[in-house]
């Protein structure tokens, strides 16, 4: 939030307008007066006249130095602390509870406040989406001086550290999204580099820009050497990201063979699909599709189940029909073989939790669980999945199901809309390097809804058929699967097998053989 702090004179001392008003308080930060709202205790008082003239005088002031000016260190409201005159240390506000402290004769510094709870240094500064762009540097200094040289023209704010970047930037991520530009002003150096490719990844690649520095590390060396033309002209020249994926050298062809060997994440908890299938991958686009109500949320349970006790992998999970709680407790009746999703199962909450919690190894951030989006609108999507994988590291994002996003359109707008969707999906993961696992509803022809491209641009359709109407009960509860689609070497098609809904013990989804009967999912993983 841009907050408005209010400056004047200081009634302590013979300041004109280091007196400030924040939200909790007023401080002088040039006598040291600090008065609470609350109880309006006055404290902090330096005594600017003491009787003992040995004793140091301290003042706070702006300290235009390294090139910057007097009305940039206003807006950032960065002060220096002065003893006898001599420039001691700059205090560099992150908003009204936190600050970072630079000592100027060690070269060090120190954290106040709340600190950990704002990503960004200057965020406080400019509304969301206040500007055209957002320009992103590595340093505070660095950010002061492309404000200064672009006269407020992007909103300009800095990581903690190049360490701290990608963790900083994810923290940040709707306030930096909210900008249609996002710039990257990093050092030019190892870390700099890095963390340049880290943060660029969590966010759409049209919207990124990359600076590079030529004769100097950063922003600020530029004004330090009178640079200013020559920084303004790299920052307005900053150039969108390089495409990735381009090779030509013999050893980015050895390095893409090798990752080609070893691109498997999981696999699967069916005999029938891991020997057709052989497993999820890197950059693949899974599409289950069958008709309304035959049991693609149970096979998708089954699935997601298996990658998160099968693999270290985080995962996430987009459920557009169900609430989280019950994607939970789908979890659980799969770690405890008994039904937690029946409300008079005799299975209390603390055993949901408990066995959910087993269920992802005790790590609270290895399944992140998305029970709907808030809007319609294709890039928020995308963007939210970007998030899942390069905020959350997951490498197996499940969106169940891909029907629902474009349910009410008219035809014509159903189809652009999908199209647009997955042909998006289908790129980020490649780009990213995870698989995408999806679901679509089909006609009673058994092509996918509003469009047939979805089932194109997949490396892998798998078609699922019940016979909901028989009147066999057991007939019923079998679920035929049949590959048509998969574009791995040695990929199986054709029908591959069934699975049938267990309703009497377990209330998962398990694996018929040839004889009728069924292969337990704990056989299989020890099969496989």
């Amino acid at each position: 939030m841009n907050r408005k702090y209010k400056q004047g004179p200081c009634p302590h001392c013979t300041s004109s307008n280091a007196y400030t008003e924040y939200p909790n308080g007023y401080k002088c930060f040039s006598c040291g007066t600090y008065v609470h709202k609350k109880d309006n205790q006055v404290t902090n008082v330096s005594n600017l006249y003491p009787s003992n003239t040995d004793q140091p005088k301290e003042t706070f002031n702006f300290y235009p130095t390294r090139g910057l000016k007097d009305n940039t260190l206003k807006h950032y409201h960065v002060y220096t602390q002065f003893i006898n005159g001599e420039p001691v240390k700059t205090i560099f506000p992150y908003g009204p509870n936190a600050s970072k402290t630079r000592f100027l004769a060690k070269k060090d510094f120190k954290t106040d406040g709340l600190i950990s709870e704002v990503p960004l240094f200057g965020m406080d500064k400019f509304e969301k989406g206040s500007r055209k762009s957002i320009t992103i540097t590595e340093g505070e200094y660095d950010a002061l001086s492309i404000y200064q040289v672009t006269n407020g023209e992007t909103a300009a704010v800095s990581i903690k550290s190049a360490t701290s970047a990608k963790r900083n930037c994810t923290e940040a991520f709707d306030y930096i999204n909210s900008f249609d530009k996002i710039i990257l002003a990093f050092d030019n150096d190892n870390p700099g580099k890095q963390a340049t490719q880290e943060v660029a990844s969590i966010f759409d690649p049209k919207k990124v820009h990359i600076i590079e520095w030529t004769q100097y590390k950063d922003a600020n060396e530029y004004l330090q050497n009178n640079k200013w033309d020559e920084l303004f002209n790299i920052w307005h020249g900053a150039a969108r990201q390089i495409p990735t994926g381009i090779i030509h050298s013999f050893e980015s062809i050895r390095e893409a063979l090798q990752k080609s060997e070893d691109n498997t994440l999981a696999t699967y908890p069916f005999d029938c699909l891991q020997s057709s299938l052989r497993g999820l991958h890197k950059g693949e686009f899974v599409l289950f599709k069958g008709l309304e109500g035959i049991g693609k949320t149970e096979i998708f349970r089954a699935i997601e189940y298996n990658v998160i006790k099968t693999t270290e992998h985080n995962v996430g999970i987009i459920r557009l029909e169900e609430i989280a709680g019950d994607t939970i407790k789908g979890i659980a009746t799969y770690e405890l073989q008994a039904p937690a999703m029946m409300e008079d199962s005799g299975i209390s909450e603390d055993d949901i939790v408990s066995a959910y919690q087993r269920a992802v190894g005790y790590n609270d951030k290895r399944l992140y669980i998305q029970s709907g989006f808030d809007t319609d609108e294709p890039e928020e999507v995308i963007n939210n999945i970007r998030f899942l994988v390069s905020g959350c590291d997951c490498k197996v994002i499940f969106l169940d199901h891909l029907s629902m996003l474009v349910t009410g359109l008219e035809d014509d707008d159903e189809r652009k809309k999908i199209d647009y969707i997955v042909t998006k999906l289908k790129r980020m993961a490649i780009e990213l390097e995870f698989c995408f696992v999806t679901i679509m509803h089909v006609n009673d022809n058994g092509q996918t809804r509003s469009s047939r491209y979805p089932t194109k641009i997949a490396n892998t359709v798998v078609h699922m058929d019940r016979d909901i109407k028989n009147d066999n009960p057991y007939e019923r509860r079998k679920l035929k699967l049949t590959v048509e689609k998969g574009r791995n070497q040695g990929t199986k098609t054709g029908p591959i097998g069934t699975l049938i809904y267990d309703s009497d013990v377990t209330y998962t989804l398990q694996e018929l053989v040839k004889d009728d009967s069924v292969l337990s999912n704990d056989t299989k993983r020890a099969i496989n």
